[in-house]
């Protein structure tokens, strides 16, 4: 009977793990995409400023050159 109660444990415990594990993989998952889309953004927002600097810097030798 001990015997028995035991693999009953054993299953409910593989049960709860399996659902651990497929949480985590989620979760893992989830922060892929948003590791992703910050990745995304970040070379969205050099190229916003990589275009800025150069604009600024168009403006800065026309001011200079109108001088």
């Amino acid at each position: 009977m001990k015997l028995i109660n035991k693999i009953k444990e054993l299953r409910i415990s593989i049960k709860e793990l399996s659902k651990l594990n497929e949480d985590l993989l989620e979760k893992n998952l989830a922060d892929k995409r948003k590791i992703y889309s910050l990745e995304n953004k970040i070379a969205n927002l050099k190229n916003s400023i990589s275009a800025s600097v150069s604009d600024l810097e168009k403006f800065i030798q026309k001011n200079n050159a109108d001088l």
